[in-house]
């Protein structure tokens, strides 16, 4: 955190040279990048391009005075949330009250020595960066609780589309009872799995990472999504993937989330007849794992958007009209860079995507049973 607050950009206000003189001396001795003003329209216009991690603002300028740009820069969306310290001469109760009711976060009355201005410009970027980080976190939780959402429909979905085919069939129905039981298991899981992940974002806990056999994890998945491919009549063919091969990932998520979210994908914008191609080898310790459709593809405007948390609106329908919410690969994404993987996504339009994950080796002898 030091070494970034020390990294920090800051703009100085103020049509005093010797003022300017004195706090550039004292903040440049500290590794801050230093950018000045002598007046308050170029103090603004400069706030709007810099972009500042703090600004100090003189009160007493010409042209604009100091409180009319700090109501400017509190106004524009471009530099509100940017922390101001008034700096002047002024001592009147009535001006600490305007500056702080306008927005500034603090008030420096000359003179003022060099370790008090240190420790307020200190105080002030490193309680604005932790402030901007607990802003992301609350939304980065707000999505992911759109994800579990995502996640458990797919497994509650699958339970319906059982139901409707049995409901007739009472015998059918006690041989499908055990998928149906597991789907619920799965959602359970999934709520676990989200949990689990939460803890690790705010880096209270270690990702529990083990061998997974990949062949056995894909048979798990396509069980429960073989009312999906097999309606639309897709081929998927993983005769490629070794048998003994394994990938060190957290084994619920792998399983409960990454490869149906992936396979699922493929299935749903591949049209009626297709195939599905799933490959993997092994090189230096680590698997590359691919999932090949020769579906509709991905637009190439929206491919460098497809891990983006914000843009769940760009999900489209598939080839059969099935719906999605978009916030299936963010979590992929996710959770592939918990692992300690990388994830790539090739596709062409009208002629189909290949997802390729490059994940760690497992070992056979150290899988969980």
């Amino acid at each position: 955190m030091a070494d970034s607050i020390n990294a920090a950009k800051i703009l100085i206000i103020d049509d005093d040279t010797n003022d300017l003189q004195f706090l550039g001396s004292i903040l440049q001795q500290q590794n801050y990048k230093l950018y000045l003003a002598d007046d308050g329209e170029e103090g603004f216009k400069r706030a709007e391009k810099v972009l500042p991690d703090i600004i100090l603002l003189d009160l007493v300028l010409p042209g604009i005075n100091g409180f009319e740009i700090l109501t400017r820069l509190k106004k524009s969306p471009t530099t509100e949330k940017i922390p101001v310290i008034i700096i002047s001469g002024k001592t009147s109760t009535e001006d600490f009250e305007k500056g702080f009711s306008l927005g500034a976060v603090d008030y420096l009355t000359k003179p003022f020595s060099a370790s008090e201005l240190s420790t307020r410009v200190f105080t002030h970027i490193n309680s604005s960066k932790v402030k901007f980080e607990l802003e992301e976190r609350v939304v980065e939780s707000k999505q992911l609780l759109q994800l579990v959402g995502h996640d458990l429909s797919n497994q509650l979905f699958g339970v319906k589309e059982i139901l409707e085919i049995v409901k007739e069939d009472k015998e059918e129905f006690l041989k499908i009872l055990p998928l149906i039981d597991e789907s619920i298991k799965n959602s359970l899981a999934i709520i676990e799995i989200i949990k689990d992940f939460i803890f690790i974002e705010g880096k209270r806990k270690e990702w529990d990472l083990s061998s997974v056999p990949l062949k056995s994890s894909i048979e798990s998945v396509l069980k429960h999504l073989d009312l999906n491919y097999k309606k639309k009549e897709i081929k998927i063919d993983f005769s490629k993937v070794p048998e003994e091969l394994c990938v060190l990932v957290h084994q619920q998520s792998f399983i409960q989330s990454v490869l149906p979210n992936l396979i699922s994908n493929s299935i749903k914008f591949s049209p009626k007849g297709s195939k599905i191609d799933i490959f993997a080898k092994e090189n230096n310790g680590e698997v590359s794992f691919e999932i090949k459709d020769f579906g509709i593809g991905i637009p190439k405007e929206t491919q460098p958007l497809i891990f983006s948390l914000k843009d769940g609106d760009i999900t489209r329908k598939g080839t059969e009209g099935e719906v999605g919410t978009g916030y299936g690969m963010p979590l992929v994404n996710k959770f592939i860079n918990a692992y300690g993987g990388d994830i790539k996504i090739e596709s062409t339009e009208g002629k189909g995507t290949t997802v390729t994950l490059i994940l760690k080796k497992g070992s056979p002898k150290e899988v969980r049973i």
